[in-house]
């Protein structure tokens, strides 16, 4: 079998049997004899009916299968980039508030105090406020655990073994306008998971 080595259009090498040649001899001890009678075979592959069209249309269009699956998986990872970004922000600003709140309970307990010590306010009240005061750090705890873990999900996303940011800067807000139904057609037209079908 002969093979010779090319490079497609990729560059990338490929095989391509350029054939087979067979030989073959018949005759044992060569001594004394005039003649040796030999027989040599050769094969070439024909492809016939369009089967090497269709072979190479067939690799152009996993070539643009695996483009399409590539670009599909990037804009999975962006989406689950932008979700664990979104999470992180939304936990910055539930632990601002949380601490604003904790801020509040503690001022509100200690006015509380302030006039119980005063007498103008019954000690029962004192102990709402310490109630409040005990939720509004139980609150702020779930803050900080979740924005933990929110920092954590998103430095998993770029392969960090934990958060090395101390803030991540951005805005949260939803664009409530939709988008005209002719761009959402265009854009389900682009869509690689649609190209692919």
């Amino acid at each position: 079998m002969v093979v010779a080595k090319d490079k497609d259009r990729n560059g990338s090498q490929r095989e391509r049997s350029g054939g087979e040649i067979e030989l073959e001899e018949f005759g044992g001890d060569r001594s004394g004899l005039s003649r040796v009678e030999a027989t040599a075979l050769l094969g070439q592959e024909i492809e016939l009916g369009g089967k090497r069209a269709l072979r190479m249309e067939a690799a152009v269009r996993e070539q643009e299968a695996a483009g399409w699956d590539c670009e599909a998986e990037r804009r999975e990872v962006r989406r689950r980039v932008a979700y664990a970004f979104a999470r992180v922000l939304a936990a910055q600003q539930r632990l601002d508030m949380a601490g604003e709140g904790l801020k509040i309970a503690e001022d509100v307990r200690d006015t509380i105090a302030k006039a119980v010590r005063a007498g103008a306010a019954a000690a029962i009240e004192e102990s709402g406020a310490r109630m409040a005061l005990a939720s509004a750090r139980s609150e702020r705890l779930a803050a900080q655990e979740e924005l933990g873990l929110a920092r954590a999900a998103l430095a998993a996303l770029w392969g960090g073994l934990e958060a090395r940011f101390t803030h991540a800067e951005g805005e949260l807000r939803i664009d409530a306008t939709p988008e005209p139904i002719e761009a959402l057609r265009a854009r389900v037209g682009r869509h690689p998971e649609m190209r692919r079908a």
